[in-house]
């Protein structure tokens, strides 16, 4: 236990007492979601936010203005400059948010409170600003971060409030957070108290927004990179290899090749699925990671054979390319994902000491029967 750490009824309490500045943060205190991730998992069309953030997450430019403590701003910035409508959206979203993710009992003792207030926070002017007034917080006084200097952030949070607000009222004041990411603060105020707040919780963005892969990554292998390692560096390049040569051209090869590779595995993903409701159902010590548990992603029956279909259908497209896909191309596709599902499912139902008999079987449908579908559908032989 940290020296710092307080019961939330202490800390409410202390609030009433104090003489001097109060400093509350507010992601996972205040408001006990992080406002940023909200943000971002609200913008739409969601799809669109997410490759971005991907391809932003890919080409990582806050390696050149301070490294990871100013991905956010980058994250932000992008997102309003090329989808700017999103900030319309978000003042819509954060009337249900402000009601849902207030910390009800801790803004009810800052309004008693009659010693000046300030909500101290690394989220960001736009964002935070019509939450709080969504809260019933718009006469707090804030102090939140520039998107555009992103000094601040390199900084932290002590010298943006020491400047904003004094040296000498920071180090009479007491401090409210939930994150010992503020031990530089946490040293400078007088009365400074760490609270976990028990509804506290922090919410991926896109958890509410069905993505192939996203299951895998953030439930199934989290912490793993399995996209990158397995999927990517492992099945998809053995694709590559074993078909490349067909090809009359190679890049729309590849591309296609890619397309299907997201058919298949939002199928095979359903498997992963699956294998976990089965799972938590039905034995006694499962083995599920802790965020199977949290509800951090969507999942849906129905929208991974929409995307398989979809991606499917454009990687036979592009293979068969300059000539036109016959109705055996999609057939051959179509079985191959049928049989990984059908296997995949009889997989999970069997008992464990006996699945290493279908486990071969799914790791042929990864290499060997995707290789020989798409030999098929290039119309030649590997």
């Amino acid at each position: 236990m940290n020296r710092y750490d307080t019961p939330p009824a202490e800390a409410l309490a202390a609030i009433g007492t104090h003489s001097g500045t109060v400093l509350v943060d507010l992601d996972e205190t205040l408001y006990l979601r992080n406002s940023t991730a909200d943000f971002i998992g609200h913008v739409r069309p969601a799809l669109l936010a997410f490759l971005m953030m991907k391809a932003l997450d890919i080409l990582a430019p806050w390696r050149l203005t301070g490294g990871a403590a100013t991905r956010d701003n980058w994250r932000v910035l992008v997102l309003l400059v090329l989808m700017p409508w999103t900030l319309f959206t978000w003042h819509r979203a954060v009337l249900r948010l402000g009601a849902e993710a207030c910390n009800s009992p801790l803004r009810d003792a800052l309004l008693a409170c009659d010693q000046p207030k300030v909500v101290v926070t690394l989220g960001f002017a736009p964002l935070v600003r019509p939450l709080l007034a969504a809260m019933g917080l718009r006469a707090l006084r804030v102090v939140p971060m520039s998107l555009w200097r992103f000094s601040e952030r390199r900084s932290g949070k002590r010298a943006v409030v020491a400047r904003a607000i004094g040296e000498e009222a920071c180090a009479g004041s007491l401090l409210v957070t939930d994150s010992l990411d503020d031990l530089d603060l946490l040293q400078a105020c007088a009365r400074p108290l760490r609270v976990v707040w028990p509804q506290a919780r922090y919410r991926e963005p896109f958890s509410d927004t069905y993505v192939p892969g996203l299951y895998i990554a953030r439930v199934k292998r989290p912490h793993m990179k399995y996209i990158q390692r397995a999927i990517i560096r492992d099945d998809y390049l053995l694709w590559v290899l074993a078909t490349v040569a067909l090809a009359t051209s190679p890049l729309l090869h590849v591309v296609a090749l890619a397309l299907l590779a997201v058919s298949f595995w939002a199928i095979y993903e359903c498997g992963y699925v699956d294998n976990d409701q089965i799972a938590a159902r039905y034995e006694k010590d499962p083995n599920l990671t802790e965020a199977y548990f949290q509800n951090v992603v969507k999942t849906s029956s129905v929208q991974p054979w929409l995307w398989a279909a979809a991606c499917g259908a454009g990687g036979i497209v592009l293979l068969r390319w300059p000539a036109a896909p016959v109705p055996f191309d999609f057939l051959a596709w179509a079985m191959v994902l049928l049989v990984t599902v059908v296997t995949f499912r009889a997989y999970n139902r069997v008992y464990k000491h006996t699945r290493i008999w279908l486990f071969g079987g799914l790791q042929m449908l990864r290499a060997a029967a995707v290789v020989d579908a798409v030999s098929k559908i290039a119309n030649a032989t590997v």
